[in-house]
């Protein structure tokens, strides 16, 4: 996420008013510490007139100098790398996007992890419940996610707990012997 991060502060760098079109992003989704207190900046030093600022530095230096109090390490040269890390600044958006949807995955590869880990724990009193309440946690997660992410062609569109179970079809048994089947009956022998 790091280079989405830092196309996305180039973007709004080059182009403050594209604040306005990113839709929401808090400084904590960054997982840069320099990247978040430069967001911060951004989000809390009023935007400069366009015409303005394509001719005047103001506005950066401003931004900088709001960031340094939280990132002393920051300097212009590094402000110069992020605007030069964003070829395209109308694609601000997506990189708001890309940002936004990583917490989720860590928070749903953790929440995954722990239904792993609960599930194979042969220590716990009560396994069933256990993993059944872990098993709740990411569902209910996923849940909440719903709302945040716009559904692409293929992904499931409704919330986990409105879904009705498809039928499954019946199986057949298998010809082929394999580490999941059992093995085929011995045959006699003469």
């Amino acid at each position: 996420m790091h280079y989405a991060e830092q196309a996305l502060l180039g973007a709004l760098l080059l182009e403050p008013h594209r604040l306005d079109t990113i839709g929401r992003l808090a400084p904590d989704h960054f997982g840069n510490h320099a990247h978040n207190a430069l967001f911060t900046a951004i989000r809390t030093v009023s935007s400069p007139d366009p015409k303005q600022h394509v001719k005047d530095t103001a506005w950066l230096g401003a931004v900088l100098a709001k960031a340094r109090h939280e990132a002393p390490g920051l300097t212009a040269s590094y402000l110069h790398t992020l605007i030069q890390s964003c070829a395209r600044p109308q694609r601000a958006t997506a990189y708001a996007g890309m940002i936004r949807a990583d917490p989720a995955r860590r928070t749903l590869r953790e929440l995954a992890d722990r239904l792993c880990q609960t599930a194979t724990d042969t220590t716990l009193p009560d396994p069933a419940v256990a993993v059944l309440a872990q098993a709740d946690a990411l569902g209910g997660y996923l849940n909440e996610l719903t709302p945040l992410f716009t559904p692409h062609p293929g992904s499931c569109r409704a919330p986990l707990h409105h879904r009705r179970p498809r039928p499954r079809p019946e199986k057949k048994p298998s010809t082929r012997s394999g580490c999941c089947s059992p093995p085929p009956p011995p045959t006699p022998t003469k």
